[in-house]
């Protein structure tokens, strides 16, 4: 798993490629970790490139999601596979999350108070 980052204004963009799974997980929860306690408050992840997630792993998503809610943050999932799109709308995450297909949607939606 490689976790590329990139800003758009006061969005900082993480680019995730490879297969989220037991192996990559808890460098990636750390990345993310690592960027919230820096006082990152919005973040768009881009979903192009991932080819795999874990049904264990969708908790990283979870905790990211709701850790940020408690810091008045947003994260927005972008450019997701249809797969991994209908795994997340089926056990539900559509509601915790801002789901985009184009990148500019994403930031955009991640920029509003």
């Amino acid at each position: 798993m490689e976790v590329l980052e990139a800003r758009r204004n006061d969005v900082l963009v993480l680019a995730l490629k490879g297969r989220l799974d037991a192996v990559s997980a808890p460098s990636v929860r750390n990345h993310l970790q690592e960027r919230i306690d820096q006082g990152e408050r919005r973040f768009a992840v881009d979903a192009a490139w991932l080819t795999y997630i874990s049904s264990c792993d969708l908790r990283l998503l979870l905790q990211g999601a709701k850790q940020h809610e408690e810091r008045s943050g947003r994260i927005v999932l972008r450019a997701l596979q249809k797969p991994l799109k209908r795994v997340l709308e089926i056990v539900g995450f559509t509601s915790l999350f801002g789901m985009f297909r184009s990148p500019e949607e994403g930031i955009q939606d991640c920029q509003r108070d």
